[in-house]
């Protein structure tokens, strides 16, 4: 490959960031409009845990389906773009039929949801709601996997802004009128409202649809194994949360009534901290749609120094971006969560600073994830993930269950799911460094700490008890961490020449 032809295939890749990041940075805003509005609309912390509960319970589905699916259509796409709208259409077909598998046994299991494992049986209702949900992804994220695996980056975006603002003004929108059944309502709307408009917009494709199933199936259930597992580690934190609370709550004399308000209102509180936590995770995923892809051409070319160079470029990138944003909210974590939430729901604060920090490695993982399944060993990333996952569950009910208090068990979650995570980077670290011979250089692992602790000294010191005191504290710890990057030589003149190639062609597209 000559340099021109890198520098190119430089730019498109981070064309490709910008766009998902783009999307990314809409989803994120208007998940802190729904954030910051809901538990104001509901009024109530117990009816926001509630919907909190059950919005991530009905998330760790959607999310594994979404991405075992997107990336499923998305390989097999790229492989032979010749065949792409019959891809297209086969991939529809194995959506419709997900939806009617995965869509009717969630809402079949929702009342065991519910009573055997949250031991509160009115959430049963709200979760066979949420069914919809999950049947309306499975058909969605198939052709948004097809035009992922065209590299239609720009038409994903559009289609992940658009339902990121739908899906906000239908779920505050059902608040309104319905508590926090009206809020999942709203989900399920939304859900149904964007599959219709894709099928239309993005169309059905062409060709006869007899999908080969074991093959399929075949590249499909190690990913759909390892979302399953990767998204529970990121969020069954919280639901086992409130149903360990609510077990100890019953096993100390309360009644079910008191123990579930007490369950649900510090499940909303944790899920508080969450969102703050979850913000450079969230940004940072959109590197793992254009990572997965660009390794799977390189793998599929025999291309091994163009492997290398993308898995330590996204790397890198992830690392660095990650920092940036993870070490100023840890810093200034007693005040952050005060920009968006009222003192009613600031009891989730201690979480904060554990949970941000904690989920850099595992926003790191996602990524490296994302490269052994486009390089095809989803499976063995499927059992690092299930290790963390195992790890997740024994550790948050052991130390939940035994904390003394409520308070107590939402640092204990916190600290339950920073190390799962941390062991599971450990894992795939060392996987893809053996097969590959890259992963995080070392060194620039080594600047990219000490450039944290920087920021996170600075957002630390900046004094932070009010939200603005907060966001100024974020904001210069960030730049302290920007300076300290420059200063160790992590940044140098190649990076913002690259950085100026990409938005320039950005600007002509």
């Amino acid at each position: 490959m000559s340099e021109h032809e890198r520098t190119d295939q430089a730019t498109s890749a981070g064309r490709g960031v910008l766009w998902t990041m783009t999307a990314k940075a809409v989803f994120i805003a208007s998940g802190f409009g729904v954030q910051l509005v809901l538990p104001r609309v509901l009024g109530d912390p117990e009816q926001w845990g509630r919907y909190s509960t059950v919005a991530t319970i009905t998330a760790i589905v959607t999310n594994t389906l979404v991405a075992a699916t997107v990336q499923t259509v998305s390989k097999r796409t790229s492989d032979d773009e010749a065949l792409a709208d019959r891809t297209q259409r086969e991939g529809l077909l194995v959506g419709l039929v997900m939806a009617v598998v995965l869509g009717g046994g969630f809402a079949a299991a929702a009342p065991w949801l519910a009573s055997g494992w949250q031991r509160d049986a009115t959430l049963a209702p709200l979760l066979m709601t949420s069914s919809i949900v999950i049947a309306s992804y499975a058909m969605y994220s198939a052709l948004i996997g097809a035009i992922n695996g065209r590299r239609r980056f720009s038409a994903q975006a559009s289609f992940d802004m658009g339902f990121a603002i739908l899906r906000a003004a239908c779920i505050v929108g059902g608040a309104a009128l319905g508590a926090a059944a009206g809020a999942v309502g709203g989900f399920a709307s939304a859900a149904v409202i964007i599959l219709i408009v894709a099928l239309v917009v993005i169309g059905t494709g062409r060709g006869p649809a007899r999908p080969e199933v074991r093959a399929w199936l075949a590249f499909f259930v190690p990913i759909a194994i390892y979302q399953a597992a990767l998204n529970g580690v990121l969020q069954l934190d919280q639901p086992l949360l409130r149903a360990n609370l609510a077990a100890a709550a019953i096993a100390r004399g309360m009644t079910s009534d008191e123990a579930n308000t007490i369950a649900s209102s510090w499940a909303g509180f944790y899920r508080n901290a969450q969102t703050f936590a979850f913000v450079p995770y969230q940004l940072i995923l959109a590197v793992t749609f254009v990572v997965f892809p660009t390794v799977a051409r390189a793998t599929s070319s025999g291309d091994a120094d163009a492997t290398r160079r993308a898995i330590r470029g996204a790397m890198r990138f992830s690392l660095v971006v990650l920092l940036a944003m993870a070490t100023p909210i840890a810093g200034a974590s007693d005040g952050v969560m005060r920009v968006a939430y009222s003192e009613a729901y600031l009891a989730g604060a201690p979480a904060l600073a554990l949970l941000s920090p904690g989920l850099v490695p595992f926003s790191l993982f996602a990524i490296g994830a994302a490269i052994l399944a486009g390089a095809g060993h989803a499976r063995t990333t499927a059992g690092i993930a299930i290790g963390a996952l195992v790890l997740v569950v024994v550790l948050n009910t052991i130390a939940v269950r035994g904390a003394p208090d409520a308070e107590s068990a939402i640092v204990a979650a916190a600290l339950a799911t920073s190390a799962a995570s941390a062991l599971a980077l450990v894992g795939v670290g060392m996987t893809i460094h053996r097969r590959f011979g890259a992963f995080v250089a070392p060194l620039t692992a080594v600047r990219a700490l000490i450039a944290g602790a920087c920021g996170y000294g600075v957002a630390y010191v900046v004094p932070h008890q009010s939200a603005l005191g907060a966001l100024a504290a974020c904001v210069l710890g960030a730049l302290a961490y920007v300076v300290a990057l420059v200063v160790v030589r992590e940044i140098g003149a190649e990076d913002l020449a690259l950085v100026k190639r990409v938005i320039a062609r950005r600007q002509r597209t």
